[in-house]
């Protein structure tokens, strides 16, 4: 515990020093989930071909397990890809008003 007037300013500064550090980590996570936005928003249309051709073989192919447990896994992934996203979108929209 501080002591004296300098001392307690001292604590104070350090105090400050911390708060100003964790701001700029708050700056940049902020960042980095708008970048991992951006990033998850493009996977539909970089996959889109895959994606429509295991629904294609699924569909043609209803007896293949292999081909409706692919579908089955592709489904399970993209609920956890909107769940992920959904995500990504709050922390966003819970950072955007945040300046320091």
């Amino acid at each position: 515990m501080a002591e004296t007037y300098t001392s307690a300013k001292s604590a104070l500064n350090e105090i400050a020093g911390h708060v100003v550090s964790d701001q700029k980590q708050l700056l940049r996570a902020r960042t980095q989930i708008g970048a991992a936005r951006v990033s998850l928003e493009g996977i539909p249309t970089k996959y889109a071909d895959v994606i429509t051709w295991i629904d294609d073989q699924a569909t043609a192919n209803p007896t293949v397990d292999l081909w409706t447990e692919l579908k089955a896994e592709k489904d399970q992934m993209a609920a956890d890809f909107v769940a992920l996203k959904g995500t990504a979108q709050s922390m966003e929209t819970d950072l955007a008003g945040y300046d320091p």
